[in-house]
């Protein structure tokens, strides 16, 4: 069962509230509203050097990579505005590991900017720019 958080914000005496799943992260809009981010939905990142591929991830953050070599992993939030996922896979006879995270600071709910860096594999220690937005 999720967990609920609630926000509060206090604005011209009012006191406005956004319910937030552990899959999702509550963002001010332009109004100073608390804006309730996804998690769950369907991404499209392109990584420089690497290629564009699409994520599809579920509310408990379990992500799946359509494309390339569909990798799985996880996605979660750190803090407000910053997207982690961590992601592995397992390619070619003989099962060679490759593993890496990317993490895309949000400038919005739907779009964002980061990096890829491989942890495992031929490439491992390269980092590349990423960039992201939600399909759905």
């Amino acid at each position: 069962m999720p967990k609920t958080v609630l926000a509060l914000v206090l604005l011209g005496g009012c006191v406005l509230g956004a319910g937030a799943t552990a899959g999702a992260q509550a963002k001010p809009d332009e109004h100073g509203h608390l804006r309730t981010c996804r998690l769950a939905g369907r991404w499209l990142q392109w990584t420089h050097g690497v290629g564009p591929w699409e994520w599809s991830v579920a509310a408990s953050g379990a992500a799946r990579e359509r494309g390339l070599g569909n990798a799985s992993g996880t996605a979660r939030f750190l803090g407000t505005r910053l997207l982690r996922l961590d992601w592995n896979i397992r390619v070619g006879v003989g099962g060679m590991r490759w593993s890496g995270v990317y993490q895309w600071r949000l400038a919005d709910c739907d779009n964002g900017r980061g990096w890829l860096t491989f942890t495992r594999g031929p490439r491992a220690d390269e980092t590349h720019p990423s960039s992201l937005v939600r399909t759905d």
